[in-house]
């Protein structure tokens, strides 16, 4: 499977009192700015590269906060999660959403859905690709990706 443009987060936790929702909505913000024109970022070792609209979104494990949200109430997972989500799943590519430790749960929901915009959100419980043979080609590069923590 190939694919030019791949963006992962993982470990979001949005519910618990670490999260930081407001920081990944203008994370959400930046990568539907993608889809109108290209970003240069400027990378560690000084040089630059252009960041253009992924191909694929994944959303590597614990996004929610399952195992321990604030004051062990659900209703705070939703208010942390309901806006910054709601913005990447408007992005116009593909999404993929693997079951992390505190999120496990989700994970019965595994299936394809298609959303609104014409994409698809595939909710996967361990690992993506869920054949570790068909790991996704970038360039000279074979990936395969997996929360830590099972």
């Amino acid at each position: 499977m190939k694919k030019k443009s791949i963006i992962v987060v993982s470990d979001t936790h949005f519910g618990r009192e670490i999260s930081n929702y407001k920081a990944f909505e203008s994370f959400s913000d930046w990568l539907l700015s993608l889809e109108k024109e290209p970003k240069t970022v400027k990378l560690k070792d000084g040089r630059e590269k252009v960041i253009s609209k992924p191909d694929l979104l994944i959303l590597l494990g614990d996004i929610l906060e399952l195992w321990d949200p604030v004051d062990d109430d659900p209703v705070y997972i939703l208010k942390h999660a309901l806006k910054p989500v709601e913005k990447i799943m408007q992005l116009g590519c593909d999404k993929v959403y693997v079951a992390g430790n505190h999120d496990e749960d989700i994970g019965y929901f595994a299936g394809k859905y298609r959303l609104s915009n014409g994409t698809e959100l595939e909710i996967i419980p361990r690992h993506y690709p869920e054949n570790p043979e068909q790991s996704i080609e970038i360039g000279s590069h074979r990936l395969f990706f997996l929360h830590g923590h099972q």
